[in-house]
């Protein structure tokens, strides 16, 4: 045992060294695998997809923007949303990477989660003539993605958007969390009640955030009305009063 002991204690800095460089690789294989599950957020599968993420995590890390500072967010202007209740209780901790934007998964009923991932398919049934669903560019493919019909008369020039397009809304399969295009006023008010928060990078228009999932039934119905007032802003259709 001392024969094999004597060559680490002789060199304790390069053993030292040598144990963080071991340990540092297993967190990143770890790291990479479990961003992979969670869904890239429209990076590429792939190193260099990480790589890019990792990058935006280190910027993140020194500039610390606040989710929840809406101040920048107007207080006038279209609104969709009526009468949205204060949500109960913490916030949801969300995984360190911005990219994907992602919460730490929690328990959720089987009922409430087989509504919430058929959230999209039901309003492109009720609403064929504007809605269609189709695989999520902003999510690169990894979710179902809720979008106005491009020969919808009454489509809202901001789709004209690079990455969002027509996107009205997708749901998360890794946490049951969404992302939906609100207009900037009703994404205000969202956020200051406490049902979501703000897309951590300046790419996006300030209406596109993060929605949390929700924790039981009631509240079900209210991510269901903040997907219908996300339809209201694409389309022009106020779907309260259709």
């Amino acid at each position: 045992m001392a024969a094999i002991l004597d060559p680490i204690l002789a060199r304790p800095v390069v053993t030292g060294l040598s144990a963080a460089v071991g340990l540092g690789v297993l967190w990143t294989l770890r790291d990479y695998q479990q961003w992979k599950a969670f869904g890239t957020g429209g990076f590429k599968p792939d190193p260099s997809g990480y790589w890019r993420m990792t990058k935006l995590r280190l910027h993140a890390l020194l500039h610390r923007p606040d989710p929840y500072d809406v101040s920048a967010l107007p207080t006038t202007g279209p609104t969709y949303i009526t009468a949205l209740p204060e949500r109960t209780g913490p916030r949801p901790t969300l995984v360190s990477r911005p990219m994907p934007q992602r919460q730490v998964p929690a328990p959720l009923d089987d009922k409430t989660k087989e509504t919430l991932h058929g959230l999209v398919y039901e309003f492109a049934a009720k609403y064929p003539d504007m809605l269609e669903v189709r695989p999520s560019g902003s999510e690169g493919g990894t979710a179902e993605g809720l979008y106005v019909r491009s020969d919808w008369r009454g489509v809202n020039p901001v789709t004209k958007h690079p990455i969002l397009k027509t996107e009205v809304a997708h749901v998360h399969p890794s946490d049951d969390s969404l992302h939906v295009w609100l207009s900037e006023r009703d994404a205000k008010e969202v956020i200051e009640l406490g049902w979501g928060e703000k897309f951590p990078l300046g790419i996006v228009p300030g209406g596109w955030i993060m929605v949390y999932a929700p924790r039981n039934w009631m509240e079900m119905d209210v991510v269901r009305w903040i997907v219908e007032a996300g339809v209201g802003w694409l389309t022009g259709v106020d779907l309260n009063r259709k």
